[in-house]
């Protein structure tokens, strides 16, 4: 018999993860918030946590990082919503189960990790867009429907339950479809359309059709450089969506403490470029996020797809530009766009992975 600790702000999840792990024998503990969780950690001793990532209070993120370097090494099984791999079992725990799952999969996490003596690291190596991954939550989607179903059958008395029930068999069935729809659109080509453009004036143009010039509290100052700013060749429709997905962080960070959104363009005549940077006052990322946030289906964000950076990316890449990202905690994030100048492009359209 072990002793698990199981951290979920839902309570319909920690009671599904406490039933079946009681059918174990296991002893279990149970938190419903961050600061919760990390009390018991730091009293109590335990051989396993199964550690839901968005808590009040203290995150599960910062609860991997306390119990670490605190000394714990009890394996922990990170639990998420989220669309697809998650980078959280970098280093800072032992494995990774979407939610809803089932009975049978949670059983096969827990006896594993419990039988094994490996510190924590990753179990596997497959990248984002490999199939196995693909095929690993597209699976833990659609397998956690028999025992959620198993589970109303028990309490279909309980008309409350039964509804929560029902809405978390829905959720598995959306995510399964939108994990497949989001999967095979990040995946295809861009069939570029490109054009003359002044920087300048197109990022004011797709500023003001953003929310964010809209927002209470948000103040946009415009930092324009246009001495030596030459055209620039891009496909407007997507060029505006990866301004956008990067305008939409910008304006959550911002949306309840508000500041300052600073918007610049400048030209690089050394290497023929031209610069666009996106400068916040929100809280900022943390190094991990930062190292992580390009990459598809990655998010640190209750109920996000993890995929608006990646669009960026992929979109500024296909335009043989390149974007980067920095923030610190006092000065807020920056994302910095680099795109060639038009006189060294060619305007046929190209199909960009």
């Amino acid at each position: 018999m072990a002793k698990i600790l199981v951290v979920d702000d839902s309570n319909l999840m920690r009671q599904l993860a406490s039933g079946y792990l009681n059918k174990l024998g296991h002893e279990i503990s149970e938190a419903a918030d961050g600061q919760t969780a990390v009390d018991l950690i730091r009293s109590k001793p335990f051989d396993l946590v199964l550690l839901d990532l968005n808590l009040p209070q203290v995150s599960g993120f910062e609860i991997c990082q306390i119990a670490r370097k605190e000394g714990k090494s009890f394996p922990i099984l990170i639990t998420s919503s989220s669309q697809g791999y998650s980078p959280w079992v970098h280093q800072l725990a032992n494995g990774f189960l979407f939610k809803p799952y089932s009975e049978a999969i949670l059983h096969s996490k827990v006896d594993t990790l419990l039988g094994s003596e490996q510190s924590p690291q990753i179990f596997s190596t497959f990248a984002w867009n490999s199939p196995e991954t693909f095929i690993h939550h597209l699976r833990s989607n659609i397998g956690s429907l028999p025992g959620l179903i198993d589970f109303f059958l028990t309490k279909k008395e309980d008309k409350a339950l039964s509804e929560r029930t029902f809405r978390l068999v829905k959720q598995a069935v959306e995510q399964a479809v939108k994990l497949l729809d989001s999967y095979s659109e990040i995946m295809r080509q861009l069939a570029l359309e490109k054009a003359p453009a002044a920087v300048d004036s197109f990022l004011k143009e797709v500023v003001s059709r953003h929310k964010v010039s809209q927002t209470p509290h948000i103040t946009l100052r415009w930092e324009m450089d246009t001495s030596g700013l030459n055209p620039i060749l891009i496909d407007a429709k997507w060029m505006e969506r990866a301004l956008k997905e990067i305008l939409n962080n910008a304006e959550e960070a911002m949306r309840e403490p508000g500041g300052v959104l600073s918007l610049g363009v400048y030209a690089d005549r050394m290497h023929s470029s031209v610069y666009i940077s996106i400068q916040d006052q929100g809280p900022g990322i943390s190094a991990y996020a930062q190292e992580h946030c390009f990459e598809p289906f990655f998010t640190l964000k209750k109920d996000h797809s993890g995929l608006g950076l990646s669009w960026a990316e992929k979109i500024v890449l296909a335009h043989e530009g390149v974007i980067t990202l920095s923030s610190s905690g006092s000065a807020g994030t920056c994302v910095l766009i680099r795109l060639p100048h038009a006189q060294n492009l060619k305007m046929a359209p190209k199909a960009v992975k």
